[in-house]
């Protein structure tokens, strides 16, 4: 099975806030962290765009998205899925570990993700964002048509999809440099 995270996986929250990708996974506006502003701003988690990666997940038979959220976000996070996607399966976590540890329970399932923060990377695709470039994760995607192709590849029988290394290195400001 394939789960999706949410947000800035399917749920663009960056662009609102920065008008880009964050750089770094503690960046501040105005003097605020990010939840901060967000709770501050709560009309962005209703209004957010999508991500490119939005009609990827649409194009899948079973949906299963797993978000670790406020509970504050709840609601409004409700009123963004279902304006944008309808009613999957969703579930609610806590935290990030404990998405992980639930993951963990199949070695075949994969989560499409974007936190820096975990602790195993090997059953996740990782999202490629500025935030997360100094990860080594065994999948790394950056653009939509790629994961469509990684999804297809899982889907089939003989899914063997692993590269050695995706460290992805970021300049200053964001900016993704090749990598050598």
């Amino acid at each position: 099975m394939i789960y999706w995270d949410l947000d800035n996986v399917l749920r663009d929250l960056c662009k609102p806030v920065w008008g880009r990708d964050a750089v770094e996974w503690f960046e501040k506006k105005d003097g605020m962290s990010f939840v901060e502003y967000l709770n501050a701003h709560p009309e962005i988690l209703t209004d957010a765009p999508p991500t490119q990666y939005l009609s990827v997940a649409l194009g899948m038979k079973n949906l299963h998205i797993w978000t670790a959220t406020q509970t504050n976000w709840i609601e409004p996070t409700w009123i963004w899925i279902k304006n944008h996607i309808g009613l999957p399966k969703i579930e609610f976590f806590s935290s990030g570990e404990e998405k992980l540890k639930r993951l963990q329970e199949d070695p075949t399932d994969y989560l499409i993700e974007d936190s820096p923060n975990f602790s195993d990377y090997s059953q996740i695709i990782l999202i490629d964002k500025p935030y997360n470039g100094h990860i080594d994760a065994h999948i790394r995607v950056g653009y939509a048509d790629f994961l469509k192709t990684i999804i297809d590849s899982h889907m089939s029988d003989s899914w063997v999809y692993k590269p050695k290394s995706t460290k992805a290195p970021y300049d200053i400001y964001g900016n993704r440099l090749p990598i050598p």
